[in-house]
Order: structure tokens, then sequence, then C-alpha cells
């Protein structure tokens, strides 16, 4: 019943009864009990035509998250001021099935050189925020990722083998951050490290947006070594939460 959600987009704010059985391969029947419920629950709300966009809970969920959510509450404060201190755009990113999702963003310099943004996904293997989050992922993860994906893989320069891709995760690992450049933005770079649970287990990304020019010269330390410290406070952070 929930995939109904997932019909939803910029692209299709709406749908219908018809779009719905046709989408989910269920009768009409199913489909319009499918839309009763989650219009009961304030999830979906009805639109002339017959038509059903997502609803208010929505929203209220959504402040709910922002009020509550672990990552988030631990997160934010350091985001900003890391932004604040470097002047440049940062993000708070969450670990979602095969994503990466932007929770949090600070954006001093607006929407400069960057199309991220709050609720926008974002591919595993596209970018930095992902990319540090694949090298923190268990190796049977990996592997599977790796046989099951060798063409995504390649496309991401992540290695054609995976003794390559191993290689290039261990490196990022060890650097503890993961560096791309116009992999999301023309002439932007991602710079991201990661943020783990009292558990040690991988959550999610605290990235920072950087000019291309700014990293030509190869010298990341007055960026990397400010992230890594944030995010650092903010696993450290998240290990104190009852």
């Amino acid at each position: 019943m929930l995939s109904v959600l997932d019909l939803l987009s910029a692209e299709q704010p709406t749908c219908t009864a018809v779009e719905v059985g046709e989408a989910l391969g269920c009768s009409r029947t199913t489909s319009y009990r499918y839309l009763k419920t989650l219009t009961d629950a304030g999830l979906l709300a009805p639109q002339p035509g017959g038509r059903f966009s997502l609803g208010a809970r929505i929203i209220e969920l959504d402040r709910q998250i922002r009020l509550s959510d672990p990552l988030l509450v631990a997160a934010e404060p350091q985001m900003r001021s890391l932004s604040t201190e470097l002047n440049l755009n940062a993000f708070v990113c969450s670990y979602y099935k095969d994503a990466v999702v932007c929770i949090a963003q600070a954006a001093p310099l607006g929407p400069w050189r960057t199309s991220w943004g709050r609720g926008k996904p974002m591919p595993l293997m596209r970018g930095a925020a992902g990319k540090v989050i694949l090298a923190h992922l268990p190796t049977n993860t990996l592997k599977n990722l790796a046989l099951s994906r060798p063409d995504d893989l390649r496309a991401a320069k992540l290695g054609e083998t995976w003794e390559e891709f191993r290689a290039h995760l261990r490196h990022i690992r060890r650097a503890g951050f993961a560096l791309t450049v116009a992999e999301v933005d023309p002439e932007t770079a991602g710079l991201a490290a990661p943020l783990f649970d009292a558990d040690g287990r991988i959550l999610g990304s605290l990235t920072l947006s950087i000019p291309v020019e700014m990293v030509d010269d190869g010298e990341l330390s007055p960026f990397s070594e400010p992230l890594i410290r944030a995010a650092e406070a903010i696993t450290d952070s998240l290990a104190e939460v009852p």
C-alpha cells in the first residue's frame, strides 16, 4: 500500500486509482481501498478529477523528524558551525536503502553551484556523500554490489574488479574522507566524512560542497581536517543518545 506514495514526484505530483492499479498491478477495487486508507491517514489528499496528492500528514511527520531524529539533532549544529567556519555549503546525508538522502543543509552561498537539497536522494555510487558511506558497509554487501552491478562500478570510477573496488574503498577509509570532483554538479567538488551510530554502524555522512578551483592544488587539509573533526563530534554525540 505504501508503494502508492512512491508513485508521486515533482514530475507527477498526483495520481488516480487507474494509475495506481496499472503501476502496482492490482485491481481497481484494491486501488481505491489503498487510496482511501492513505487519505484517511492524512498521507494523501483528494484533488479535483479523482486525483490524489501527498497529504498534510507528510508535513507533520517532517516537522517531527526535524525535532526528534537523532542523526539530525546531533549533526545540524556541527554542520552549521562548519559551514560558517569555512563559508561553504554543507550537507548532512543519511544512508537509505541503496541511496543517500540529504536530510539537512547549511548554505551560506545559497544555491550556488549545487543542485542538491534536503529530501533529494542520490545513488550511493555518485558523489562523495555516498562513496564515503560505501567504504564503511559490510564486506558481504559490497561484494554483492560489485558482482551484481559491475557496469555501475565502472561508471563511478570505483574499479573494474572486486579487488580494485575493495582497494578504492580501503583508500577512502584510511584517508577518513571521500573526495569527488564534478560528479554531482559541474565545477564543484564534494568532500565527505562518515557518521556512525553508537555500535559503529554507518549512518550517513557530513559533506562539503567546494568550488573546484579551491582544491585544484590538491591541498585538502584546510577542508578535510575541520570536516573530520565535525564528523567525529557528531558520532560522539550519537554515542551518548540513550
